[in-house]
């Protein structure tokens, strides 16, 4: 059999991974371990993944190898209003994943944080306030995206533990749209902030649908809600959440979290939330 010559480099990559599968397992490598290192390699060119040895390589492989049997498990279940896929994170352990976006400890947060005053290129004054708003004559969806009062996400890299300055500027640039009507681009070093939320486990491969849990309200992650709306054809309520963990998170879309109007909210998005307001 002739392979073409383009396909040279894949093949002896997935021979040696084979091989080193083979040493690393004790056992002989079956039709489902072959698809599934194809599957992996195909994986790593589309995310133009590259690892220093052989041996790292390796361990990268036996995590997406997990991680992807949780995914399909997942999806299998069928019981659940969200699926999960593989994204850019399917070589992270959990504990990976944590260590690289959760960049927030609601701990630190007084009962004298509730207002921040900082200045933004564009605005007389930019007031972060917490306070109580009456919601009782809101929309049934609201969505700036759609208004044109977005920009893409941006990726936050692990050694910028930063999530609060991404979600600041993000706050920033759609206010700034609504009130002139121009999207401009700010820098995250221009400053502060939106909503925090604890980075459930399903949340590393989430990719459609209305995200529902599981998780808790220990804070470790800020976020940007752009907006909120309701499924069509289930009537489930979410929040339209924009990330700072770049724009190919499952498919590219915000995530959708499940929206509850009383208590701490999923993930304890209702816990510790602010907002700028401009003076023009």
């Amino acid at each position: 059999m002739a392979f073409p010559p383009g396909r040279w480099p894949a093949i002896t990559t997935a021979i040696s991974l084979a091989w080193a599968w083979v040493a690393a397992s004790g056992r002989g490598v079956d039709g489902g371990d072959m698809l599934m290192m194809d599957r992996f390699l195909r994986w790593q060119a589309t995310h133009n993944r590259s690892y220093p040895s052989a041996g790292e390589r390796l361990r990268r492989f036996q995590v997406y190898h997990d991680n992807v049997d949780y995914v399909d498990a997942t999806n299998r279940r069928g019981n659940l209003t969200y699926r999960l896929g593989e994204n850019q994170f399917a070589d992270l352990t959990r504990k990976e994943f944590l260590a690289k976006f959760m960049s927030y400890d609601g701990n630190d947060r007084t009962e004298d944080d509730n207002t921040v005053i900082t200045t933004a290129q564009g605005a007389d004054a930019n007031m972060w306030s917490s306070g109580g708003v009456n919601v009782s004559l809101d929309p049934a969806s609201v969505d700036w995206r759609a208004k044109g009062a977005v920009v893409p996400p941006k990726t936050q890299t692990s050694s910028c533990f930063s999530s609060w300055a991404f979600t600041a500027v993000a706050t920033i640039e759609s206010l700034h749209s609504i009130k002139t009507g121009k999207l401009v681009p700010l820098s995250e070093q221009q400053l502060p902030v939106a909503a925090a939320i604890e980075l459930g486990s399903d949340i590393q491969f989430y990719k459609s649908g209305v995200y529902s849990g599981p998780c808790g309200t220990r804070l470790q992650h800020v976020v940007t809600v752009v907006g909120y709306d309701a499924d069509e054809s289930t009537g489930e309520k979410f929040w339209i959440v924009k990330n700072s963990s770049g724009q190919t998170v499952g498919v590219e879309e915000p995530l959708s979290m499940q929206r509850r109007i009383l208590g701490p909210g999923l993930c304890g998005i209702m816990l510790d939330v602010a907002y700028p307001t401009m003076s023009m």
